[in-house]
């Protein structure tokens, strides 16, 4: 974006340019009279130039475009912002994963400890005739299952410790814990005067500072900008060429005696079979779209 916005404004400054342009022509077997001092008739000529080109009026298009180079900046600002603000809850949910995992495996290895108990005390009573054979098969079949559970949960934990390195970056061995403080919620309880209030605020909240909404309105205003510049195609341009000639050779002698030259060139645009239009309503749609997402997702974000 920032690249873009460099080019939108080298558009507006003058283009200087060294060029060498070596002619020839057919020989011209004709005998100068008194315009002599004014044409060459020389087979052969060779100009050295410095070329300045400044536009000075392209229908305000290199204003606009401008424009949305900077609205364009500062919608991928906040697409930057929102990616760090996604990332962050990626590893949030990933960290809170592995230590719900964590905690299973803890409760699971208590339930396993607690069914290997009570598996050996029933075998015991078995071999003394207190217990029956299907008593003893139940117990050690639920004391399997506990065990399955305990893999699997152990695998789970695995993979979401994976799933948190591969957020963080780094390797993640260490054991996880939560030590912050969960705050007061921030809306009061149904009933409360003060709860629709207290919504209302936190809804402007949202829409003056989350990154994605500002994003969007961004993106609206870049679009409108574009159709701005699609409609400049209508006007028409002035530019202003100049010429410093450093070196002629073989020229007239009028030629040879100028050092500059100066030149305004005006263009109208009168047709280009409708492309100028559909461009413009090419641009009209897309921004008719962003006005569309930018409306959806304040409906969300409500």
């Amino acid at each position: 974006s920032r690249l873009l916005r460099k080019s939108s404004t080298a558009e507006g400054l003058p283009q200087i340019t060294l060029e060498d342009g070596y002619y020839r022509q057919e020989t011209v077997d004709l005998v100068p009279g008194s315009s002599a001092n004014a044409f060459s008739f020389a087979d052969n000529r060779n100009e050295l130039r410095v070329a300045l080109t400044q536009p000075i009026f392209h229908g305000l298009r290199d204003r606009y475009f401008l424009k949305y180079t900077r609205s364009n900046i500062e919608a991928s600002l906040h697409s930057l912002e929102e990616a760090r603000r996604a990332l962050y809850a990626s590893v949030a949910e990933s960290f809170y994963t592995a230590l719900q995992r964590q905690g299973e495996i803890e409760a699971l290895e208590d339930t396993v400890q607690l069914g290997r108990e009570r598996y050996r005390e029933v075998q015991a009573r078995n071999e003394a005739g207190l217990a029956r054979r299907t008593e003893v098969l139940l117990v050690k079949s639920q004391l399997e299952e506990n065990e399955s559970s305990l893999t699997r949960a152990r695998n789970l934990l695995a993979t979401a410790r994976q799933q948190l390195a591969y957020w963080m970056t780094v390797s993640v061995d260490l054991p996880l814990q939560d030590d912050l403080p969960l705050p007061e919620p921030p809306v009061p309880a149904t009933g409360d005067p003060a709860q629709e209030a207290t919504i209302q605020s936190m809804i402007e909240v949202a829409k003056s500072s989350r990154s994605d909404l500002l994003r969007q309105e961004k993106e609206v205003e870049s679009a409108r900008n574009q159709v701005a510049v699609a409609r400049g195609e209508h006007l028409p341009t002035l530019d202003l060429s100049g010429n410093a000639y450093l070196d002629r050779t073989n020229y007239s002698t009028f030629a040879q005696e100028t050092d500059w030259s100066a030149e305004l060139n005006f263009t109208m645009p009168l047709f280009d079979g409708g492309r100028t239009r559909a461009n413009v309503l090419s641009m009209t749609s897309k921004q008719r779209q962003a006005e569309l997402s930018y409306s959806e997702l304040l409906r969300q974000v409500e």
